[in-house]
């Protein structure tokens, strides 16, 4: 994830690691509260529209599962409001 980010012209503080198993992010060392800890660019993010075009079965799995209505309306989300 971190070298995707980064190819994208993202940033990743290098304190903060992503566990692929439990899909966290993680902070390893005491990060400054004024310091940015992770930048996605807009280019690593996928919309449902085009999700659906790579696998079209997946709009039943997500419609059985989950309410899939839209969080964030532009490319820089506040991490506070994801859970």
């Amino acid at each position: 994830m971190r070298d995707e980010i980064i190819l994208n012209e993202g940033f990743v503080h290098p304190n903060l690691d992503f566990s692929y198993s439990s899909r966290d992010l993680i902070v390893n060392e005491k990060v400054c509260k004024d310091k940015i800890l992770i930048k996605i660019p807009s280019t690593s993010f996928i919309t449902k529209k085009e999700a659906l075009s790579m696998c079209p079965s997946l709009k039943y799995i997500l419609e059985s599962t989950i309410d899939i209505s839209p969080i964030y309306t532009t490319s820089v989300a506040d991490l506070g409001k994801v859970l």
